[in-house]
């Protein structure tokens, strides 16, 4: 079998590029085709995730609005703890205070009143000593404590002997 070529090696070499382009064409319309079948599949599917996010806010939305009176609830128990940590972080054990405070004073002492201010730390202490050295003493218990501090005592209160009513203001530590 003979093979007779015809056709000049340059116009083979022509051939064979546009046989090539023709391919590269097909190839990028097939890819253009698949391209534009694949967006049509995803306008659906785009819609559908539009629909779809739509109907998750509007549940959000439904859960929020329902859960609100709970939320409420678990705000205002919020404020309430606070308010009661305020109240405990500010708190002072009178009971041990008065139990302290009673340490100091002698048995000849009787105690009239006493005020004392948690916000200031300032005290008053108004009594009936039956003798001067029994106001002396208790005075000297609270200088010496360290629960009273600044201790103000007017002068008049050691002019008398016996019969003594004095009165004592100053600062405390809390307990």
């Amino acid at each position: 079998m003979i093979c007779l070529n015809l056709i000049s090696p340059k116009q083979q070499q022509l051939l064979k590029i546009r046989r090539i382009y023709f391919y590269l064409e097909n190839l990028f319309n097939l890819l253009i085709i698949i391209s534009v079948l694949i967006a049509i599949i995803l306008i659906p599917i785009n819609d559908r995730i539009k629909d779809i996010k739509t109907q998750v806010e509007l549940k959000r939305q439904a859960v929020t609005q329902s859960n609100q009176l709970l939320t409420d609830k678990i705000n205002n128990l919020n404020d309430k703890i606070e308010a009661l940590n305020t109240i405990q972080s500010s708190f002072n054990d009178w009971p041990l205070f008065l139990t302290e405070f009673s340490n100091f004073v002698p048995e000849n002492i009787v105690i009239i009143q006493l005020n004392a201010q948690l916000k200031t730390n300032q005290f008053n202490v108004q009594g009936y000593a039956n003798t001067r050295e029994d106001y002396l003493i208790f005075k000297n218990n609270l200088e010496n404590s360290e629960l009273f501090y600044n201790l103000d005592t007017p002068i008049t209160d050691l002019l008398r002997k016996t019969d003594i009513t004095f009165e004592i203001s100053g600062y405390f530590n809390n307990i």
